[in-house]
């Protein structure tokens, strides 16, 4: 699955700018250049760039790409002819030069999980684990909130120190344990901050039992209930 995303500009501004011309049966065609910034390096971004050699209708300067992998984006660039590389994303973005980013998403389909919780968990953590091995950067869609845990462990594992979460929940989930279970959805917080990283923060919190709110205060955790937002 791929969609494209705006650059430093929106679609509907670039369209308005970009002059049309009739041109027999083919309908309206744009006079004017559109120039792309690819985002990855990988097989996805190289079978977008492939697709934009292919358009006619639409003159297409491939502009510019950026990647984490240094060593695919040189050869990707050179493949396609692509003049500019950018050392990130956010120099691609305010570069006026690039009209649309192209941002390809590669959906790794649903995770096959198991009767044991513990195993399901592992599970995710090494799917999340090859994910970012292969310079792609993770989002987790569905599921219930004990299985945040694995996926914050193996990109705190990948980013090193300079990482930290940001919850956004009514709850604490700062539980100890919940109905004898440690890895149940009221602990994914707490689990957190034991096992991986104490630079966290929650937002929009409301609601929980006095021992969570007395956690937080005691072990001076950063917080932001739903009165202060």
């Amino acid at each position: 699955m791929a969609e494209h995303g705006c650059g430093s500009r929106d679609p509907i501004s670039i369209l308005a700018e970009n002059r049309v011309r009739h041109q027999g049966d083919r309908g309206l065609v744009m006079s004017k250049t559109v120039r792309v910034g690819m985002v990855g390096a990988g097989f996805a971004a190289s079978f977008h760039l492939a697709a934009y050699r292919r358009v006619a209708e639409i003159p297409v300067e491939l502009a510019g790409i950026t990647s984490r992998t240094a060593s695919k984006v040189v050869a990707l660039a050179r493949e396609f002819g692509v003049q500019r590389i950018y050392p990130d994303l956010s120099s691609m973005l305010v570069d006026p030069d690039i009209d649309l980013v192209d941002l390809p998403i590669y959906d790794a389909g649903n995770l096959e999980t198991s009767a044991l919780v513990d195993e399901t968990l592992q599970n995710l953590y090494e799917a999340t684990k090859g994910l970012l091995k292969d310079g792609k950067l993770p989002i987790m869609l569905g599921g219930e909130h004990s299985l945040t845990f694995a996926m914050v462990k193996a990109c705190a594992e990948f980013a090193g120190e300079d990482f930290g979460v940001l919850v956004l929940d009514a709850h604490f989930d700062l539980r100890e344990e919940y109905r004898g279970f440690k890895q149940n959805h009221a602990c994914v917080s707490r689990n957190i901050l034991n096992q991986v990283t104490t630079n966290l923060v929650s937002i929009g919190i409301r609601s929980g039992p006095e021992e969570e709110w007395v956690f937080a205060r005691e072990n001076n955790l950063k917080y932001y209930t739903a009165d202060d937002v």
